[in-house]
């Protein structure tokens, strides 16, 4: 039996310390707000494919949101507009990522974040492009923002981020800017954040992707929980760099397998991640206070990487979500049901303040927090600006139940998605968590 001694001073004013925040740290001046799941590329890879099938698939799957496809025609119609036209009809959002109608494949948003050097027509041609999405999808009410980035690591880019970005927040107060990347690659990371995250404009949404099931790692073992330790150290990163900031974000899933070709070899890269390593990763997010879950990859298909004379030096084989045909596979039915369970939890934090998010066996010393030595459990805790009133408590044990003694301060201990009240035993509250379980506590 594993046991774990918290002691929480439910006192207004109480800061949560630990790695995602110093020992003074205050609750984020940021609700986490409505929450994001959603999937990478909705439908087809290296074909486009979106019919019927697909759009009912995708429902039954409980996302809120797609992002990005291939560029693609069918008609008159492009593969954007079909997808918007789901999303609007359905409640779900996509952010746009291509050029307005009229404009080159080159006039993209992502093309004008992505220059070394700014001209002085510059903010006047950005603004241009961005009255004409906004004239374009502002009828829509799936448009939910522009994704304006992917792994566009160069520190010479910043300047250019910074400018789309405000003219971005001077035309359109009410849509937020995505980008796509592993915190971790990018050099001067403040430097970055100060460009995307616009102070003053709408919160942008920064979307951390860090794929960690290699083929080789084991599915149970110190291997795989050394992997997952560093999974929680990047988005605890993340939170940490984005605290004081107007700034959300995303994690990025891994939820698929991927095959590698270069000259005939083939390389077995990324494996599939199994039920339990999908929701510990969302639990991971989930205790770092990330406001969405998005997972790579919905389709499955082929991708043909090419040099810069268009010669194909690599071909990937994604195995996603579901197969070539659009058809469920085991990892479907289980994210539906990681989905049900994280938009019961996402509907509970979405009015809340992220106050801290840490490890259990590495606690600050003189915190208000004390442990007993748990390892592999990970925390997170909300509140309003003043008090923790919510207590996430994620097992990062894929294959192991564990049975937790909670000693608190607090009279009461309910699961705030079940509504089942813990027993109090002088003090002691006795939480039985399963393999991979993530639980959201109410603390009175």
């Amino acid at each position: 039996m594993f046991s774990l001694l918290l002691l929480l001073f439910a006192i207004a004013g109480c800061g949560i310390g630990g790695p995602s925040a110093a020992n003074d740290f205050e609750a984020r001046q940021l609700e986490q707000g409505p929450f994001t799941i959603g999937v990478w590329l909705p439908a087809g890879l290296d074909q486009f494919r979106f019919d019927a099938a697909d759009q009912d698939r995708l429902l039954a799957l409980r996302v809120n949101q797609v992002e990005w496809l291939q560029r693609a025609t069918v008609g008159e119609s492009t593969a954007e507009e079909l997808a918007m036209d789901f999303c609007s009809r359905n409640g779900l959002s996509m952010p746009v990522y291509y050029e307005p109608k009229g404009f080159s494949p080159y006039e993209k948003l992502r093309n004008w974040t992505t220059r070394a050097k700014i001209g002085l027509s510059f903010a006047h041609d950005v603004r241009e492009r961005v009255r004409a999405l906004n004239q374009q999808w502002l009828d829509e009410s799936g448009f939910s923002g522009y994704l304006i980035g992917h792994e566009d690591y160069r520190a010479s880019f910043y300047p250019a981020l910074r400018h789309t970005v405000e003219v971005l927040a001077q035309e359109d107060s009410r849509h937020p800017a995505y980008t796509v990347g592993r915190l971790a690659s990018f050099p001067e990371k403040s430097r970055f954040l100060d460009a995307f995250l616009n102070e003053a404009g709408p919160t942008n949404v920064f979307q951390q992707e860090h794929y960690i099931f290699r083929s080789n790692l084991p599915e149970r073992g110190n291997k795989q929980r050394k992997k997952l330790r560093e999974l929680v150290e990047e988005y605890d990163g993340v939170s940490r760099h984005l605290h004081g900031r107007n700034g959300r974000w995303h994690a990025i899933l891994q939820a698929h397998g991927e095959d590698r070709v270069v000259d005939g070899e083939t390389e077995r890269f990324y494996r599939k991640p199994n039920p339990a390593e999908l929701a510990v990763q969302a639990g991971a997010a989930l205790s770092r206070g990330a406001s969405g879950i998005i997972y790579f990859l919905y389709s499955s298909g082929i991708e043909k990487v090419r040099n810069k004379n268009g010669e194909v030096v690599q071909t990937r084989y994604y195995r996603g979500i579901v197969d070539r045909n659009g058809e469920p596979t085991s990892t479907y039915e289980a994210i539906r049901q990681l989905n049900a369970q994280l938009s019961r939890i996402g509907q509970k934090v979405a009015p809340l303040y992220f106050r801290g998010g840490y490890s259990a066996r590495s606690l600050p010393p003189g915190g208000p927090v004390e442990t007993a030595g748990e390892n592999d459990l990970e925390l997170g805790f909300f509140g309003d600006s003043t008090a923790t009133t919510h207590l996430l408590v994620v097992n990062m044990r894929t294959a192991e139940s564990r049975d937790l003694s909670l000693t608190m301060s607090a009279e009461q201990l309910r699961d705030a998605v079940g509504g089942e009240e813990m027993a109090n035993q002088d003090g002691s509250f006795r939480v039985r968590m399963e393999p991979a379980e993530i639980r959201l506590f109410e603390v009175n």
